[in-house]
């Protein structure tokens, strides 16, 4: 008879510590508390449960920097992406499994929380955009305008306007039907200004394309991923609009985000709070780039019965301009409306190459109206859910000319990043099977030439910060299939997973190594071409030259919730061992995540919520946890099968070996901080990890061995490939679909020193691990290291020199 369990991580009360947010530093007695685990086994139940007891530590409120008796001062955080998303980018709307998992960090992003209200929103927004404020003063309107001077009204003509306009006294300098002082933002205010702006639209813009509404009461939908509530805002006034670029509708409808043009947020000057009602503009410029998903940038407006300051919001975060008086400088006003409605799409931040014809949407690699690559998902593209970072959008799409499908990227990179087609060029030469290829590419502008010659700097608490520039660029690849997350049985999860760590090895062999391996960047392969996962996103990508001792590891690179603990920890060289470990955390994440194929939980799990925490020691002392504890097996739910379980536990005994001096370090360290002492189930468990079974060292094929796949490093990726084959095994033979394949009999193989473990299984299996389980062998060989000439990255030399460290406890190489 099948057991029944329960499994509890952690107290309530624990729960609710670890999710608090960290304020500012605090004296050690208010110092933060984390959970120790002891195990409570219920006769005849066998419930793994979970007591507590503190343990005190401590942090700062910046990203995981912790401090001694001295003030620390943390490294500022200026990361690739904000991203909280794909890099396989995540759709509207997405499985809301995947649509919380933080990307890339900088300290906190919209994309990545769940807001069950607006002003949720509006807190992830003041995070995300926090250092990125750019002040133009008076050169973002005048350089702005200068550079619309075939588009925008001159002075003269504005000028010409405003005598004419009833609406306008000249004598007196002030719109007509604005109140002076109004007690409260309403219609009284509200009105007049929708008419004046209307008026301005109808004079200077000849068709019904755009138009200013009154919406202050009028509620405008949000997107819906599914896991937030259906959420909503009231812009105060909206310009509306249609066009090839905009919308498919050759007609202004009701008010939606769809078809906002330029965002208005409108204020009493004496209730007009800047750095609170920005944060509300930026609210509305979000849904406009989610809703908009080809918007390059959006124009808004802070406006009240006497000033209007301009903002633009972009990949870099925003950049706004002094407050003008729209009485005394109405000329002024009445060109920035002009600038922020016009009829010409790209001026107002649409991207030109994705249009409208009829109800058919188009990609134009030219940017002329070429309709030869069709869009398959006009309305429901991948995109990342927030304003500043990467803004990676992707539609699949069809080449009209050659009749087959494709996948389109269009991304912002950090200039000084190698560009992820560059990676993609290596991969296509080199023949990798199990990894994403592409079929071409094009550079577009950058972001500081979006920025009217504004410099890229902020300044935040008297410190000037500069905002990373960004390159605009477009990759097609093929079209493989969904991501891994939409497996339609436990089989396909586990040949998908199989074949994503092959396409890791595959890799590293040529010194690429990926640094963001998660669930979005894991995709099915349903092409019937004989792989069933590609791993795809080079993003992060570092590449190793032969000059190289490695590529430090950085926390701020790659997914959160999915990077090693000692990438978490930042020691030492990223090393294939992390990306290994990655793909445990993948795996992890979707069968703690889903009770069934199809059929995911209604709530993510807090153990697995607390890996993407914004604070490092959260994060790490999560994982550990979940590395030790042996009852968590029982948390998966019986619909993943017992296979899911048995593969689970096998890896999670290997990881927790191979990690177990690091983890002894970081508990150390974390003891020695705080001055407290690790409890006895603490170094029970430690000890444990001496008393776990065997695990197995299968025999190497040394002709993989290459100058960046190590024996060592093969060794791992054979070991950890073999547990999967044996799951899939498994999984077919209980499925009785076809039988497992045989083992190559002509393999050279020999046996390496092991790494982990004790003495090796004499009948352990050899799984040539380049190969595809379904494909048998292959012919494809990795080029000689010898071959590549780049030098990409060199370690990283920020700060003071930390100890190297590998998980297995040998030294770096």
């Amino acid at each position: 008879m099948p057991r029944s369990h329960t499994f509890e991580f952690g107290s309530r009360a624990s729960q609710t510590a670890v999710e608090q947010p960290f304020g500012p530093p605090r004296p050690r007695k208010d110092a933060f508390t984390y959970t120790r685990r002891s195990r409570i086994s219920a006769r005849g139940k066998e419930t793994g449960m979970s007591s507590v007891g503190p343990f005190t530590l401590s942090s700062d409120g910046h990203q995981g920097v912790m401090y001694h008796h001295q003030e620390a001062i943390p490294e500022s955080f200026q990361s690739e992406a904000n991203d909280f998303l794909p890099s396989t980018p995540r759709k509207v709307p997405i499985h809301s499994v995947l649509s919380k998992i933080a990307d890339t960090p900088f300290k906190g992003g919209s994309g990545s929380k769940i807001s069950k209200c607006v002003q949720d929103l509006k807190s992830a927004l003041r995070e995300e955009l926090e250092g990125t404020w750019v002040d133009g003063q008076d050169d973002f309107v005048l350089k702005l305008l200068q550079g619309l001077s075939d588009s925008v009204p001159s002075k003269r003509k504005v000028n010409t306007f405003l005598k004419g306009y009833p609406g306008y006294s000249i004598n007196e300098e002030k719109w007509e039907n604005v109140p002076e002082n109004p007690a409260r933002e309403s219609n009284e205010l509200y009105e007049p200004l929708v008419q004046h702006i209307n008026a301005i639209l109808e004079h200077f813009i000849t068709d019904s394309s755009r138009r200013a509404t009154n919406t202050f009461n009028k509620f405008m939908p949000h997107h819906s991923d599914g896991d937030e509530k259906n959420l909503d805002s009231k812009p105060d006034i909206v310009v509306l609009g249609y066009g090839s670029c905009l919308t498919s509708e050759q007609e202004i409808l009701d008010p939606s985000y769809a078809q906002c043009v330029a965002p208005i947020e409108v204020k009493t000057q004496k209730n007009l709070a800047v750095t609170t009602h920005r944060i509300q503009l930026a609210v509305y410029a979000r849904e406009c780039f989610v809703q908009q998903p080809n918007r390059r940038f959006v124009y808004g407006l802070l406006l009240t019965e006497k000033t209007v300051q301009l903002y633009q919001f972009d990949r870099g975060g925003s950049l706004y301009s002094r407050a003008y008086n729209i009485g005394t400088e109405a000329n002024t006003f009445v060109r920035i409306i002009c600038a922020i409605s016009g009829t010409d799409e790209r001026q107002v931040g649409l991207d030109p190459r994705i249009f409208w014809n009829g109800k058919k949407r188009y990609f134009d690699n030219l940017g002329k109206g070429n309709k030869r690559y069709e869009i398959l998902n006009p309305d429901r593209p991948f995109q990342r859910l927030a304003i500043r970072g990467r803004g990676t959008t992707a539609w699949h799409i069809k080449d009209n000319e050659k009749g087959e499908k494709l996948f389109l990227k269009l991304s912002w990179k950090a200039v000084g990043r190698r560009a992820e087609w560059l990676f993609l060029d290596e991969i296509r030469k080199a023949g990798l099977k199990h990894v994403g290829s592409m079929e071409e590419h094009g550079e577009l502008e950058k972001l500081s030439s979006l920025r009217h010659g504004i410099a890229l700097r902020s300044n935040r608490r008297g410190r000037d910060i500069a905002v990373a520039d960004r390159q605009y660029y477009w990759v097609t690849q093929p079209f493989y299939g969904p991501p891994i997350d939409e497996f339609a049985s436990v089989l396909e999860l586990f040949q998908a997973f199989h074949d994503a760590i092959t396409g890791s090895k595959e890799l590293s062999s040529i010194g690429i190594l990926h640094r963001d391996i998660s669930p979005r960047n894991i995709l099915l392969d349903r092409r019937g071409l004989g792989t069933f996962g590609i791993l795809i996103d080079f993003d992060m990508a570092a590449k190793i030259g032969r000059e190289e001792s490695g590529v430090h590891t950085d926390f701020r690179t790659g997914t959160r919730a999915f990077q090693s603990l000692k990438v978490l920890s930042g020691r030492g060289n990223h090393e294939p061992l992390d990306e290994l470990e990655s793909c445990f955390y993948c795996y992890s994440w979707i069968v703690f995540s889903y009770d069934e194929p199809h059929r995911r939980k209604q709530v993510l799990p807090d153990y697995l919520a607390r890996w993407q925490s914004e604070h490092l020691t959260v994060a790490k002392v999560a994982k550990m946890q979940f590395l030790t504890d042996s009852d968590l097996r029982f948390a998966i739910a019986p619909g993943m099968g017992s296979r899911a379980r048995v593969l689970f536990r096998k890896l999670q005994q290997f990881f927790r070996t191979v990690t177990q001096k690091l983890r002894r370090e970081l508990w150390k360290e974390l003891s020695q901080i705080r001055q407290v002492e690790l409890s006895q189930s603490e170094e029970e468990e430690d000890s444990a990890d001496e008393l776990d079974e065997d695990i197995p060292q299968p025999p190497i094929n040394e002709t993989e061995v290459t100058k960046h796949l190590t024996a060592k490093s093969l060794a791992h990726y054979t070991s950890v490939l073999t547990m999967v084959r044996e799951a899939i095994d498994g999984e077919m033979k209980h499925k009785k679909k076809r039988p497992p394949l045989p083992v190559p009999q002509n393999a050279q193989t020999s046996r390496v020193q092991p790494v982990y473990g004790r003495a090796p299984h004499g009948n352990s299996l050899v799984y040539p691990a380049t190969h595809s389980y379904s494909s048998g062998h292959s012919n494809k060989r990795s080029p000689s290291p010898e071959q590549d000439d780049v030098i990409d990255l060199v370690q990283n030399k920020r700060g003071g020199k930390r100890a190297k460290a590998s998980h297995s406890g040998s030294q770096d190489p």
